[in-house]
């Protein structure tokens, strides 16, 4: 798992995510999200999702990636993207 907070022109996260995507480990995801966020509030940010090299997830892990990404919508989240 990889969280980056690229900061050149228009702020965009990028999270990579590979392997077994479980609910902790989708928690850590949010932790680590929430925590680059904080420097984003107020601002227009883009984010990428990978999950290509995610083996299995559940409904419940699935749920919480999607929190991540409705939290960042009411951050300043302009674009979205999926991999």
């Amino acid at each position: 798992m990889k969280v980056e907070l690229a900061e050149r022109g228009w702020p965009f996260l990028n999270i990579h995510v590979e392997g077994e995507l479980d609910v902790p480990r989708a928690l850590k995801v949010a932790s680590d999200v929430t925590d680059k966020l904080k420097r984003l509030i107020g601002r227009p940010f883009g984010m990428l999702i990978d999950v290509r090299k995610v083996i299995a997830c559940d409904d419940d892990a699935a749920s919480v990636m999607q929190n991540i990404e409705m939290n960042a919508a009411g951050l300043g989240l302009e674009a979205v993207a999926h991999l």
